[in-house]
């Protein structure tokens, strides 16, 4: 398998040549992304394409695929789709990034270098979710429905402290 993403890169040439990448990563070998979201057959779909927008690098990513997680309610397994896309202008300098309007997005790259995994691992830990839980478990307890027990022990406090009055 290709480790095209392990490689440093020249910006610039990258921008003047229109390189596009597509590229399957293991999470397992991103060492930025926290262990528990590493999972056998864990991996993402990279796009990445780099042009020259107004004589600056901008660097556009895409991931997608299907990650297994844990659901932090139910501690099961879960399918969460990933589906992202975002550019960035890449910069040499911190000076290069006060010179851009505010509010873009810039991501420093050294000695006008890059590596296609930390462009991956940024989008991605943008991407993930900070708890996981199955849809529709934000609000109620959507393992009632699964017919798993669900325990609220401080559901009637406010009552008892009424009472104590």
């Amino acid at each position: 398998m290709s480790e095209d993403w392990s490689k440093l890169y020249d910006i610039d040439l990258l921008a003047d040549s229109k390189a596009e990448f597509e590229l399957l990563v293991p999470l397992a070998r991103m060492s930025r992304v926290p262990r528990e979201f590493v999972r056998p057959g864990n991996s993402v779909t990279a796009k990445i394409s780099f042009a020259r927008e107004d004589r600056r690098v901008v660097a556009r990513v895409g991931l997608g695929g299907t990650l297994t997680l844990t659901c932090q309610r139910c501690m099961k397994p879960m399918q969460w789709p990933l589906a992202t896309q975002s550019s960035a202008v890449l910069v040499g300098t911190e000076r290069e990034s006060d010179e851009l309007p505010p509010g873009t997005e810039t991501v420093h790259a050294a000695d006008r270098r890059v590596r296609l995994m930390d462009l991956i691992e940024e989008e991605l830990l943008l991407a993930l979710p900070l708890v996981p839980m199955h849809e529709g478990t934000e609000g109620e307890d959507a393992t009632a429905d699964a017919g798993h027990p669900v325990q609220r022990p401080f559901e009637q406090l406010g009552e008892l402290l009424k009472r104590r009055k």
